[in-house]
């Protein structure tokens, strides 16, 4: 997700990484833009799409069982122990 008038990371960032993933052979990701948003994307309410889309990404990504767990918590790393 990007907003167009964003400049703490230019759109011209985005549009790099996204060539990156394709030359890589990446299939699996999705790209929303919103026109004239800065880098808090809440021009025209869009921080309710970017909400709605992360939480259906992650449903999707985990077909859901994140929110069979109860109380969840992150797994330790061996670096922060």
């Amino acid at each position: 997700m990007h907003g167009t008038g964003d400049d703490n990371v230019h759109f011209q960032n985005s549009l790099h990484l996204l060539d990156a993933l394709d030359l890589a052979g990446v299939e699996n990701y999705d790209v929303h833009v919103f026109p004239d948003s800065d880098h808090s994307i809440t021009f025209h309410n869009a921080n309710r799409i970017v909400y709605d889309k992360l939480g259906n990404w992650l449903i999707n990504a985990f077909n859901g069982e994140w929110l069979k767990i109860k109380d969840p918590k992150p797994k330790t790393s061996p670096l922060h122990r």
